[in-house]
């Protein structure tokens, strides 16, 4: 797909302006694209003027946008000249993005208009802040020491392939955000390890970006990628919002979308499910294997029409897919993908494959070694140590966290509990921090129980932890459903908080009859509001164990 013995982002831009000077690259949906050439031209013109305000190769460049094309302008400027983008999820609270700018002592911020304020605590006479909306400065320090450039040429900056190009802060679900150094090698080879393992991809390709491009997962797949191959990426102008991501999709009509599973999974419980159980008959065939798949296949079909018809790549990363939903994907037809990663990784480790086999989250990727370290030999899974070119080179400023994950030879220590099948297909088990050690030393995995959780129909969300040696579930219910439901008997107050009291409790027994004995939940506590999560959507775990 791409030459790589020159892994740099800047040679991923010349390429493709080379080779695609006229196809379409970025655009708003809606709204009319830029050429590949106009990219390159747009590009060299910020980098430039990073350059003649003291930018020098090394700076960090912070990016504090919501995904559009001048997010990617931004983005490729910054390691053009040899800077470092800090890229800074749109979601982060206020001090968050302070702490992250000081941190990373960031020279720069390329900022959109809606997410100004949040940096209005950081001294502007420090920071050049240049808007995204039109590219221009809003403010600019003075570098009494730099040079102004006269001419920007590429030649006069040298970009190596083991050059920093970014750094990943992420919040994680610890409390405690890392940063994450990424070099240009390992974002792009990563990015060429994905298009390989996705087949049949070419020029002719069209992205609707839904993800943060400021997170890995969408910036190395969803942006990297589709230049790699002269694809067209689009941005919904606006929140990506059910109504508009829906309009997107009839608009731009995608070949391939990058998405998390809770998108598929709301789309399957709310949309999906109850069409197939509206009436008595379908209802009744939907218990049969037979049926149930011919059923899927036609929803199916309907389901990939309301993504514009034109859909063969469907990834999903980020979190387990529900098994419930990935066998009404893999009945269906439908072109879904199951990835894994992490920002320490580039992000993925595994890749597409023909063959889907369920509940994996696809085959490693061939320049991807691994190894599983298990506490007992006779044990079937154990924590996954991964090693290869898309690593990153370790938490910024931060070398004794670093020391703890990865080693002086380069492995990583993913902290994912699993195991690998004879034909190199990853099953994720769950968190080792999270497993619950049962009472005659079985290992119980909070995640699969929770998996089990979310397929009740009362379920929207819910988290499984140990407490006072006992499994503990919490929940939140899907109270507009249950009023729904239960609408027409006209309950007082106190009958509801009763028949939620039953409803709660059905959701326990229904659960624990599909577990083992030892893995059986003791209590579920009820989560009124929905749990408070990352920009990724991981719920924010700590904030709730006790």
């Amino acid at each position: 797909m791409f030459n790589p013995e020159q892994l740099t982002l800047r040679h991923v831009l010349t390429s493709a302006a080379s080779k695609y000077s006229d196809k379409d690259s970025l655009a708003f949906v809606g709204s009319s694209p830029i050429s590949y050439s106009q990219l390159q031209d747009s590009v060299a013109v910020q980098a430039q003027i990073l350059l003649d305000n003291g930018i020098s190769p090394g700076d960090r460049v912070a990016i504090l946008s919501e995904n559009c094309p001048n997010w990617g302008i931004s983005y490729l400027a910054i390691s053009t000249c040899g800077a470092i983008a800090v890229p800074i999820l749109p979601d982060f609270h206020a001090n968050e993005v302070q702490n992250i700018l000081k941190q990373s002592k960031a020279k720069g911020v390329f900022v959109s208009k809606k997410l100004r304020a949040k940096i209005s605590g950081t001294k502007s006479s420090d920071l050049l802040i240049i808007s995204t909306a039109d590219m221009k400065i809003e403010s600019a320090p003075v570098f009494k020491s730099k040079k102004k450039q006269e001419k920007f040429n590429y030649p006069d900056i040298e970009i190596k392939e083991n050059d920093i190009a970014a750094i990943i802060f992420t919040s994680g679900t610890t409390g405690h955000s890392k940063g994450v150094i990424l070099t240009h090698k390992n974002i792009v080879a990563n990015a060429i390890d994905g298009g390989n393992s996705f087949t049949k991809l070419n020029e002719d390709e069209r992205l609707v970006s839904l993800l943060p491009l400021s997170h890995t997962y969408e910036c190395t797949l969803g942006f990297v990628l589709p230049l790699l191959i002269g694809a067209s990426i689009y941005y919904i102008n606006g929140k990506p919002v059910p109504t508009a991501i829906m309009a997107a999709m009839e608009k731009v009509k995608p070949t391939i979308v990058f998405s998390i599973p809770l998108i598929i999974e709301k789309i399957f419980k709310l949309k999906i499910l109850p069409q197939l159980k509206k009436n008595p008959v379908t209802r009744g065939l939907y218990k049969f294997g037979f049926p149930r798949k011919k059923l899927h296949q036609i929803a199916g079909k309907k389901l990939i029409e309301s993504f514009g018809g034109k859909l063969h790549l469907f990834g999903i990363g980020g979190a387990p897919l529900s098994l419930r939903t990935e066998k009404f994907l893999l009945d269906a037809g439908f072109p879904y993908y199951c990835a894994y990663g992490l920002t320490e990784s580039s992000p993925l480790v595994t890749g597409a494959s023909e063959e889907k086999r369920l509940g994996s989250v696809g085959q490693i990727l061939p320049t991807i070694e691994t190894k599983i370290e298990k506490s007992h030999p006779d044990q079937k899974e154990g924590e996954l140590y991964i090693k290869g070119p898309s690593i990153m080179q370790g938490y910024y400023k931060d070398p004794e966290t670093t020391s703890e994950v990865l080693s002086d030879d380069g492995w990583l220590k993913t902290g994912d509990l699993c195991h690998i099948d004879e034909d190199n297909y990853l099953y994720i088990h769950g968190r080792s921090k999270n497993m619950i050690l049962g009472p005659s030393g079985e290992n119980i995995y909070p995640e699969e129980i929770e998996s089990i959780l979310l397929t009740h129909r009362y379920v929207v969300e819910s988290i499984v932890y140990e407490h006072q040696d006992k499994v503990v579930a919490r929940v939140h219910p899907d109270y507009e459903l249950i009023q729904k439901d239960f609408e027409h008997e006209n309950l007082e107050p106190h009958q509801s908080k009763k028949r939620m009291q039953e409803i709660i409790e059905e959701i326990r027994t229904e659960t624990n009859e599909q577990l083992s004995s030892f893995s059986r939940i003791n209590r579920i506590i009820e989560q009124e509001d929905p749990f408070t999560k990352t920009p990724t959507q991981k719920i924010k775990r700590y904030l709730y164990v006790t």
